[in-house]
């Protein structure tokens, strides 16, 4: 691949991003595989001072699950080179360009298509989260030139439709997902109706009429939207996931799932989806009041990180109609368990409260093959079912 700059579209957040191993306590350097790329390590093998040399290369092994190599995490699991500073001694000692593309790069996440690339931060990076959801201003989006350099590139350049359409797609689309008069629920049901639209141009392969489609969704009428709602199949696939160990207790000990039972009452058998809605009627006032109200702008962006991150609505083949379904029901799926920990905290539920759950649900989207490929699965199922 050309080392050549290239157009690269990214979130504005990603210009400020820095890093800061003290205000995480450096979580990417504990506890994680850290793959160290070929060029890289033949870098190191190449290292004139023989000290570093030998420190360095006596703590990379190829790990037998992949094959690559990787650093050999300590008794702590932790980062034989991350400094008592919470800085790299790499870094610190060798320079910037002694660091593998997997540590130069992380948390930025870029992905290289023919002619341009698109990036963003994965939202697993504490810094990275508190960036991207922030509550006091919307996301935007930057044309930038980017040179590949020393960098983690992750090439999605193999699908004809995905070059031609992936941009216009996703620039059609995000305002949707900002449009404040109407809530996230009445964002996704409009973002579905434009898919039904822009899936038979792409189906047949003719250029998406931007304009025409922009013009008719300014002459929406807003107040006839309904807010899109699934909850029987928000509640299948969640169901589906308990089923896989999927959906666990979060990291700081919290029970999601518990919550979730308890708000809708499932302790008490398997009840009607009727049933169900009804309930989840009831107990939406909580998150209108303690979630939706106060932390409007923090759901919207994360609506939109998860959207441009993950390539939707073409992140699993080029099907957009089921990329998208998908999506919903992940964001669905996120809004439940806002809803069930706003039902049992009501006005003690924070900030950082919401931030913890989003940033759950971003690494799973982000980071589980698995919870994607039941995704998936869930939602082809339904469409052939």
């Amino acid at each position: 691949m050309s080392k050549e700059a290239i157009i690269c579209v990214q979130l504005d957040y990603v210009r400020d991003f820095h890093c800061d191993g003290k205000f995480c306590d450096a979580q990417c350097c504990q506890k994680w595989r850290i793959e160290i790329d070929r060029d890289t390590y033949k870098k190191y093998k190449k290292i004139k001072d023989p000290k570093w040399r030998k420190r360095i290369c006596e703590n990379i092994h190829r790990s037998k699950k992949t094959g690559r190599w990787e650093i050999a995490l300590d008794e702590a699991e932790k980062c034989p080179f991350l400094g008592d500073d919470l800085l790299c001694v790499i870094q610190r000692n060798l320079g910037e360009e002694y660091l593998s593309q997997v540590c130069a790069s992380y948390p930025r996440q870029t992905y290289r298509f023919r002619k341009f690339m698109e990036r963003s931060l994965t939202m697993s990076c504490p810094l990275a989260l508190k960036l991207a959801m922030r509550n006091d201003r919307p996301l935007g989006l930057e044309q930038i030139l980017l040179a590949p350099g020393n960098m983690h590139i992750i090439d999605r350049c193999g699908s004809d439709a995905m070059n031609r359409y992936i941009v216009d797609l996703q620039l059609l689309t995000i305002p949707i997902l900002q449009q404040r008069v109407i809530t996230i629920g009445q964002r996704l049901q409009l973002l579905g109706l434009v898919i039904e639209i822009v899936e038979s141009y792409v189906k047949k392969g003719q250029d998406i009429p931007v304009a025409d489609i922009e013009a008719a969704i300014a002459a929406c009428d807003y107040e006839g939207l309904k807010s899109v709602n699934d909850l029987g199949q928000v509640l299948s696939l969640f169901n589906r996931l308990v089923e896989e160990g999927l959906e666990k207790i979060s990291l700081d000990g919290h029970n999601y799932v518990a919550d979730v039972i308890d708000a809708l009452d499932l302790q008490d058998g398997e009840l009607r989806v009727s049933q169900l809605l009804d309930k989840y009627l009831e107990q939406e006032r909580f998150y209108q009041e303690y979630v939706e109200k106060p932390y409007a702008q923090m759901i919207e962006n994360f609506v939109v990180n998860t959207w441009f991150a993950g390539c939707y609505p073409m992140k699993i083949e080029e099907d957009i109609g089921n990329n998208y379904r998908m999506f919903s029901l992940f964001m669905q799926l996120t809004k439940l368990y806002l809803l069930a920990i706003a039902v049992k905290k009501k006005e003690s539920l924070k900030q950082m409260d919401i931030l913890a759950l989003l940033e759950r649900m971003a690494v799973l989207f982000e980071h589980s093959r698995r919870y994607i490929e039941i995704g998936w699965e869930f939602v082809n199922s339904k469409v052939e079912g």
